[in-house]
């Protein structure tokens, strides 16, 4: 419990000088971090080891008359970013998906990726908007029943 506040607290800290445009994201000010990152794999062997499983799985799928359908599920910050800070979220946070995007297509796989939806849905909440309409649960990082909603009409939509 101590730990939990003592991170509250050491996050406040560090990301005081941030100015968010909507401060109903004042307890996610930790997710304007995202504006550095740089999803490339950092890691070239569990990169190459991920995308060889995936390529098992596929070949497994293809046995039994199957098709592999591959779902890029990204992370709050990203979802969050644009309407917390007002400004557009940096490509590089898209390097991942940009990779599998093109693994999926080479590989013969549906590559289902929500995230721009998501990123809209968000951006044009009401200004008024309340918490729980958000996709995500409040506390942690995990989506709410209205972020596996838009996963799974995605995931439907692409594959009618």
């Amino acid at each position: 419990m101590t730990q939990n506040i003592r991170d509250i607290i050491k996050r406040k800290w560090k990301y005081k000088s941030i100015k968010l445009v909507d401060n109903k994201f004042d307890s996610y000010m930790h997710l304007v971090s995202v504006k550095d990152l740089n999803t490339l794999p950092k890691d070239l062997n569990a990169w190459k080891y991920t995308l060889d499983t995936f390529k098992q799985v596929n070949s497994i799928a293809k046995n039994i008359g199957a098709k592999l359908v591959l779902v890029y599920v990204t992370k709050r910050p990203v979802i969050y970013y644009e309407r917390a800070t007002g400004k557009k979220i940096p490509k590089d946070v898209f390097n991942e998906t940009k990779l599998l995007k093109e693994f999926s297509k080479i590989n013969d796989i549906i590559y289902i990726d929500p995230t721009e939806k998501l990123i809209n849905y968000v951006n044009n909440l009401d200004k008024n908007f309340n918490i729980k309409s958000l996709p995500f649960l409040e506390i942690d990082g995990h989506m709410n029943k209205i972020g596996y909603t838009f996963i799974a009409n995605t995931i439907i939509q692409t594959l009618n």
